[in-house]
C-alpha cells in the first residue's frame, strides 16, 4: 500500500479497536473503506441463517424505503452472497464473477442494482457462521474496481474481522455478571452441568437456570452458541 493509503488504513483500524457498538463499528468500516477505495457508496447487511435480513445500514445514506424492500425480498439472488458463503475469507469482486451482460440478465439487476446505480462491487464478510452472515459491500457506479483495489480490501479484511470479533466479545461480556462469566468459562472448558454445580457448590438445577438466563442475555439458542457469542465467534 502507498504510504498515504497505509496511514489512512491504520487510522481506520485504530478507530475500530476502541468501538464497543456493532452499528458504530460497521458505520466506520463503510465510511473509511469507501474513502480508501474511492467507492461511491457502501453497505453492511446482516443475514440470518434462515435467509432473512436482520439489519442493513448504508453510507453515505440509506436507500429509499422501496429499494430496501426489494433488497429484503431479492438479496439471496445476489451472486456475491453465494460466493461469500463458499469462501468467507475472500474479497469478492462482482466483475470477476459475472460479465456486465450476464449481470443484466439477473432479476436483481433490473429491480435493485440498476435503479440504485451499480457498475461493480467489492464484498467481504465480517462474520460468517451458522447463525448469520454479515457482509460489507463497496459500490462503484461508473467504473470497475481494479486488481489493486481488491487486493487492498483483501489485506484489510482479516484485521477488520479480528477487531469485529473482539468488539462483539466486549459487548457480550458487558451483558454478563462475573458469576455468569465464570459459568461460561467452565462450559467452554467442557464441564457438564453436574460438574459445574459441584465446583460452584450449587444444585444442578441452579446451574441450568443460570445458563438459561445467560442464553437469553446473549440471544443464544444453545450452550455452544452462548459460548461463541461470549467469545465473539
Amino acid at each position: 500500500m502507498r504510504q498515504a493509503v497505509a496511514v489512512r488504513a491504520v487510522d481506520m483500524l485504530t478507530a475500530l479497536s476502541t468501538v464497543d457498538n456493532a452499528v458504530e463499528f460497521r458505520t466506520i468500516v463503510l465510511r473509511d473503506s469507501a474513502a480508501l477505495l474511492h467507492a461511491d457508496r457502501s453497505s453492511a447487511t446482516v443475514i440470518r441463517h434462515d435467509g432473512t435480513t436482520a439489519e442493513n445500514i448504508a453510507w453515505p445514506r440509506q436507500p429509499p424505503v422501496a429499494m430496501e424492500r426489494v433488497w429484503e425480498q431479492r438479496h439471496e439472488e445476489h451472486p456475491s452472497l453465494a460466493a461469500m458463503r463458499r469462501a468467507p475469507l475472500v474479497c469478492h469482486r462482482l466483475s470477476e464473477q459475472l460479465s456486465l451482460l450476464e449481470l443484466r440478465r439477473l432479476p436483481i439487476y433490473s429491480t435493485f442494482m440498476k435503479p440504485m446505480g451499480s457498475r461493480d462491487q467489492l464484498t467481504i464478510a465480517l462474520q460468517s457462521d451458522e447463525r448469520r452472515l454479515t457482509a460489507v459491500t463497496l459500490v462503484r457506479v461508473g467504473s470497475t474496481f481494479t486488481d489493486n483495489d481488491r487486493l487492498l480490501l483483501q489485506q484489510l479484511a482479516a484485521p477488520i474481522r479480528h477487531l469485529y470479533t473482539a468488539m462483539r466479545a466486549r459487548h457480550s461480556a458487558r451483558l454478563l455478571t462475573d458469576q455468569q462469566k465464570r459459568l461460561l468459562t467452565l462450559v467452554a472448558d467442557g464441564h457438564t452441568d453436574a460438574a459445574i454445580a459441584r465446583r460452584l457448590g450449587v444444585s444442578q438445577r441452579t446451574v441450568e437456570k443460570h445458563l438459561e438466563s445467560v442464553r437469553a442475555r446473549l440471544n443464544a439458542t444453545s450452550r455452544p452458541a452462548a459460548v461463541a457469542a461470549w467469545l465473539g465467534w
